[in-house]
C-alpha cells in the first residue's frame, strides 16, 4: 500500500502540516525539519498524490478555468482516432466547444482503468466528457461531487452524473417496424455479442415490436455471447444463421443485423448460400457506417447520431462548467434520436402471400 503524508509525518516526528509545507516548498520550515522530512520521504518512497490534491482543491470550491474540456474514450483496445465512431464523437464535441469558446483534449483510457484521466490529474481541463459503452468507469464516483462530468453512450441507471445516449431500443424497434410495414412477417435478428449493452438494447427493441404484433419467434433469433476479440460473426454463428433456411415455409424474409459490420457478414453468408439480396431476403443494419453502406446492394441502415450525442453532451457539460461554482448535478438520462436511411437491401412483400410483389422495388 502506498505511503501517505501521515506516514511521512509519523516517521519524521513532525506534523502533517510541516510535511505539506516542505513538499510545497514553503520557506516557513526550519532546516532541521526540512532535512527530517526529506529523509523520511526518501526512506518511505513517498510520492505526491496529484489526484487527491486535485479533488481536495475542487472540494474547497476552486473556480480556476482552463478553457478546455477532456474527452475520454474508455475502450478495451487502444483508441483508434480514425474510426468512424471516434471521428463522429470528436466532431460533435468540437462543434459544441467552438460555439462556446472552449477546446477539447482527447484521451484514451483502458476500459477498467481506476485512476483519474491524465488531463484531470494535470489540471488541464474544466470538465469531462466520457465515452463509455460497457460499464461505468470506476473513477466517476470520485468526480461526481467536485468536477463537471457527463457520460456519453452508456445507459446506466446507477450513474451519479448526467448521461447522454442514442436511443438504441428505439432504433431496433424502428428497423423492425419498417420491415413489417413493407410486408415482412418472418423477421430474424442476428447479433454476435449479446453481452454488448448497445446490441442488447437494439435486440430488445426488435423483440418488443414483434411481441406487440404477436409475431415474435425465438427460433429466428441468432445470438451469441462472443469474446471481445472475436470476429464480427463467428463460424458457429454463421452455421446457426444458415439453418434458418432449412425449414420450408419458415424461412425468414428479412434480417435485422445488430450493426453494419454484422450485416456485412450476413451478406457474405447469404451469398455463399446462393441467396440474393433483396430478392430472396432483405437485410438491414444499424449505425450507418460509410464503410459498409456501399455494399452490393447498398445497405439500408439506421443512422446512429454519434456526433449529435457528443454535441448535446458537451453543451450540457459547458453549461455546468459556466455556473459560478460548479456543484453536483442530479443524475439524468437524455436520449438523442437517429433516423432510418433507406437504400437497396430491402424489398416490399405482398401482404397476402408473403412473397415478393412483381415489379416491386424500394
Amino acid at each position: 500500500m502506498a505511503n501517505t503524508i501521515h506516514d511521512v509525518a509519523l516517521d519524521a516526528g513532525v506534523s502533517t502540516g510541516t510535511v505539506s509545507r516542505v513538499i510545497n516548498g514553503n520557506a516557513r520550515v526550519t532546516g532541521e525539519n526540512v532535512a527530517k522530512v526529506q529523509k523520511s520521504i526518501t526512506k518511505l518512497g513517498y510520492q505526491r498524490c496529484r489526484s487527491a490534491e486535485f479533488l481536495a482543491e475542487r472540494r474547497w470550491g476552486s473556480t480556476t478555468r482552463t478553457g478546455n474540456i477532456g474527452m475520454i474514450f474508455m475502450a478495451r483496445t487502444p483508441l483508434d482516432r480514425q474510426s468512424e465512431i471516434a471521428v463522429a464523437y470528436v466532431h460533435g464535441a468540437e462543434r459544441a466547444c467552438e460555439e462556446r469558446g472552449f477546446h477539447a483534449l482527447i484521451e484514451g483510457m483502458p476500459e477498467f482503468g481506476e485512476d483519474l484521466p491524465r488531463c484531470v490529474r494535470e489540471k488541464k481541463v474544466d470538465g469531462l466528457l466520457i465515452k463509455a459503452t460497457r460499464s461505468l468507469p470506476a473513477f466517476v464516483s470520485r468526480l461526481a461531487d467536485h468536477f463537471p462530468t457527463v457520460i456519453l453512450g452508456l445507459n446506466d441507471p446507477t450513474a451519479p452524473v448526467p448521461l447522454v445516449v442514442s436511443d438504441e431500443r428505439s432504433a431496433g424497434w424502428v428497423m423492425t417496424e419498417y420491415l413489417w410495414r413493407l410486408g415482412h412477417r418472418r423477421i430474424a435478428f442476428v447479433c454476435s455479442d449479446v453481452s454488448h449493452p448497445v446490441f442488447l438494447a437494439r435486440y430488445h427493441g426488435y423483440e418488443a415490436f414483434l411481441r406487440t404484433e404477436r409475431a415474435f419467434d425465438p427460433s429466428r433469433v441468432v445470438l451469441e455471447e462472443a469474446p471481445s476479440d472475436s470476429l464480427p460473426v463467428t463460424p458457429e454463428l454463421i452455421t446457426r444463421l444458415s439453418r434458418l433456411w432449412q425449414v420450408e415455409g419458415e424461412k425468414p424474409t428479412a434480417i435485422v443485423a445488430a450493426n453494419d459490420t454484422i450485416a456485412a457478414s450476413v451478406y457474405r453468408t447469404l451469398h455463399a448460400a446462393g441467396l440474393k439480396i433483396p430478392y430472396d431476403v432483405s437485410v438491414v443494419g444499424l449505425d450507418n457506417f460509410q464503410s459498409w453502406v456501399n455494399m452490393t446492394p447498398q445497405l439500408t441502415s439506421f443512422a446512429t447520431p454519434f456526433s449529435e450525442v457528443a454535441r448535446v453532451g458537451a453543451l450540457e457539460l459547458l453549461d455546468w462548467i459556466r455556473e459560478p461554482k460548479p456543484r453536483r448535478r442530479s443524475p439524468s438520462l437524455r436520449f438523442v434520436q437517429g433516423q432510418l436511411v433507406e437504400r437497396a437491401s430491402v424489398r416490399p412483400l405482398s401482404l397476402d402471400s408473403g412473397v415478393v410483389s412483381p415489379g416491386s422495388s424500394n
